[in-house]
């Protein structure tokens, strides 16, 4: 039987893949496959993976058009043999080779849907390691501890729990039985996963060891500040939906509009001068759809962006504004 089937989508990172490769295939774990999905790479990184595959028993390489990470992952989803998945970014390292035995050992003895750990991150330009609270997690360990809990335990911070897929152990079985699995084509598709992934669990658990090296570069998908970063706006459509399914929507109401008010803004501010014009004019479609009483419910930062966003007619009377 398979333990743990490990995923990796990959697009053209060719320079930190021999790396990231070998973390997962120097872990202890046996009966673990490593199945990773080449999203339409146009670098070496597909001839990379041929020759692990060729050279490791246990390696599968699947080759695809670009359908995004989510799309990546989702192909490694339905191709995986294993009793647990686990979902690795090609530029980012497993920081102990006993990391998926551990966390394999931990959530087949409590029977786990879910077991999350926490991340450290790691300067690709100073070779540092850095703790950040939202990674860390300090407060969803404070409020569960070793105990066995689901999304009622925690709904006072649901909405600042770590949306990554990298840190955390998923039961296969817990994931195909919900129907789980990735919106394509989008990048921020972690949000959707991990809150349908925290709202359907019954068993989840928090392990307090960092076991994972997640690398900060240049360049990545989250630090390339262009047009991909209007996708938010289709995500927190999808991720709306997604609690009115669920019967959940009213109860997390609040949280749902100041998460997308705060995130819009922050993609807002990030993205390059060039197409930020462009994405006002989205973010304004996109906000007038809102409730007006809903402003009763936003911080006081989150209200004065949406206000300023509703009261300026152009790009220009929003930087007034502002």
């Amino acid at each position: 039987m398979v333990k743990v089937s490990v995923i990796m989508p990959v697009f053209n990172s060719e320079k930190y893949l021999d790396d990231s490769i070998m973390s997962v295939i120097n872990q202890t774990i046996d009966d673990m496959e490593f199945i990773c999905v080449d999203d339409g790479s146009s670098d070496n990184s597909l001839a990379i993976l041929r020759e692990y595959e060729n050279n490791y028993n246990n390696i599968k390489v699947i080759s695809q058009n670009n359908k995004g990470a989510g799309g990546a992952r989702n192909t490694g989803l339905f191709n995986a043999k294993g009793e647990f998945v686990y979902f690795i970014d090609s530029d980012d390292l497993l920081k102990t080779n006993s990391a998926l035995e551990e966390l394999y050992a931990i959530s087949k003895s409590k029977n786990l849907d879910v077991l999350i750990f926490p991340l450290l991150n790691y300067n690709n330009q100073t070779n540092e390691l850095f703790e950040t609270d939202y990674f860390k997690m300090d407060n969803l360990y404070s409020s569960v501890k070793d105990s066995v809990f689901d999304y009622n335990d925690i709904s006072n911070i649901l909405f600042s729990t770590c949306n990554s897929t990298c840190c955390k152990l998923y039961s296969k079985k817990f994931l195909l039985k919900n129907n789980i699995t990735f919106p394509e084509n989008l990048i921020f598709e972690d949000n959707v996963f991990h809150f349908n992934v925290m709202i359907d669990a019954k068993r989840m658990a928090f392990y307090n060891k960092y076991l994972y090296l997640r690398r900060h570069r240049d360049k990545s998908i989250i630090t390339s500040t262009d047009l991909r970063y209007m996708d938010c706006l289709e995500i927190y459509d999808i991720l709306f939906d997604l609690f009115k399914k669920h019967n959940l929507f009213e109860k997390f109401k609040a949280d749902l509009y100041n998460y997308q008010i705060f995130g819009i803004n922050a993609w807002f501010s990030d993205i390059d001068d060039k197409n930020k014009e462009k994405f006002f004019k989205l973010i304004k479609i996109h906000l007038k759809k809102i409730p007006h009483d809903v402003e009763n419910l936003l911080s006081c930062n989150n209200r004065n962006f949406l206000n300023n966003i509703l009261k300026a007619k152009s790009y220009e009377d929003y930087l007034k504004l502002s």
